[in-house]
């Protein structure tokens, strides 16, 4: 009788643990699976869905390539309850990752949360061949030990010249080239760089700063860039209907190698 008494509870055991681990099993890979859609919500951008669904934020431009651009319209910006495409390849246990130096993207007047634009070559004629993306998002950073209204900039880019390239918001929408002192300029039309006036994160502080001169990027041997840059106290209100440019070198007054328009 004993022995029988326990059997049965090693038997128990056995199921009981099969069970669990059967439970497991399923729990974690429904963790795992696959989301083939995902709706917008307030506060999210291809980067931040990137860092949530893959673990890497350089793999929002996967998103973007997966959800065709609107004819004409080739820049892109993402709305609340706007349904995206989620490719599965490489995704993971959907749980978002903390980014230390920056907080949720803010909205924009009209509720864009982020934007991408497209960069192209330029030429002595117009645009050029397509070299890649940017995406455009308005982040809160602590400057001086305050909140403050920032710009995460993080490119995808091709066909560059290798080594550090200057990149600038530069005040015009328009990438064409443009005459100075009677000769073709390439990417002339952009205008000059983003000067503003404005309030500091300290109270009542004045100032008129150069915001358009962003970090500079690197491009790798293969002529490939992706990396992120932040601009602090721009907002997307401030950089709509401007230009995005990346210069030939690191040297601010190099010519411009590759331009985007910021709709």
């Amino acid at each position: 009788m004993t022995r029988s008494v326990a059997g049965l509870r090693w038997l128990t055991k056995v199921v009981v643990g099969v069970l669990s681990a059967l439970i497991f099993v399923s729990l974690a890979g429904a963790a795992l699976a696959c989301k083939k859609t995902h709706t917008i919500q307030s506060g999210e951008s291809f980067v931040s869905l990137a860092e949530k669904f893959y673990g890497d934020a350089n793999k929002w431009i996967i998103i973007f390539y997966a959800n065709p651009l609107e004819a004409g319209f080739p820049p892109r910006a993402l709305q609340i309850g706007q349904a995206l495409k989620l490719p599965c390849a490489g995704q993971r246990a959907a749980s978002p990752v903390s980014t230390a130096a920056i907080s949720r993207p803010r909205l924009d007047s009209d509720g864009v949360i982020s934007l991408v634009v497209a960069f192209n070559l330029t030429t002595e004629t117009g645009v050029g061949k397509a070299v890649g993306f940017a995406s455009v998002e308005e982040v809160r950073v602590e400057i001086a030990g305050k909140p403050d209204s920032a710009l995460a900039v993080r490119v995808d880019l091709n066909s560059l010249s290798p080594g550090p390239h200057a990149l600038h918001i530069h005040s015009k929408p328009d990438c064409g080239p443009g005459i100075k002192d009677g000769k073709v300029v390439l990417g002339m039309a952009a205008g000059g760089h983003l000067y503003l006036y404005g309030t500091g994160p300290e109270a009542g502080q004045k100032f008129q700063s150069h915001l358009g001169d962003l970090p500079d990027i690197t491009v790798d041997a293969d002529g490939t860039s992706r990396s992120q840059v932040l601009a602090p106290r721009l907002r997307l209100k401030d950089v709509r209907g401007r230009s995005l440019v990346v210069h030939a070198t690191g040297d601010d007054n190099s010519y411009r190698q590759a331009c985007a328009v910021i709709p």
